[in-house]
């Protein structure tokens, strides 16, 4: 009886996990649209949006996982798929804390990424 209580509560924090990061994540959608606009984006930014796509990806992944379980659907097949989603996600977010860490570590929240050439002068 506790193990089942366990697994809903676990599934009702996965599905709140997921959908906080996917608000935060809509939430500065627009804030990145302008500074892509602008032709500068900070990398702090860009390795904290894709660590908290990838987080929101894992939650995600396991939310379907626990239904599954929860529900009796699962079988070797769907296993197999959702291991190797996981896998995936797990990736995306150890590569997401790694870009994250570097920053840190060389404490550079500073560093930006150019998307726009730079012209030059016409009498140059």
């Amino acid at each position: 009886m506790m193990s089942r209580f366990m697994d809903w509560t676990l599934l009702a924090l996965y599905t709140f996990s997921a959908l906080s990061a996917l608000f935060m994540l809509v939430s500065q959608i627009t804030y990145l649209k302008e500074r892509i606009k602008s032709g500068v984006v900070s990398a702090f930014l860009l390795a904290m949006l894709f660590f908290l796509f990838s987080y929101a990806l894992s939650m995600g992944i396991m939310l379907w996982i626990s239904l599954t379980e929860l529900l009796g659907i699962i079988n070797e097949v769907l296993e197999e798929l959702q291991k190797a989603a996981w896998l995936t996600a797990q990736l995306a977010a150890a590569l997401g804390l790694l870009l994250l860490s570097i920053q840190t570590y060389k404490k550079r929240y500073d560093a930006f990424i150019h998307f726009k050439k730079i012209r030059k002068r016409k009498d140059d």
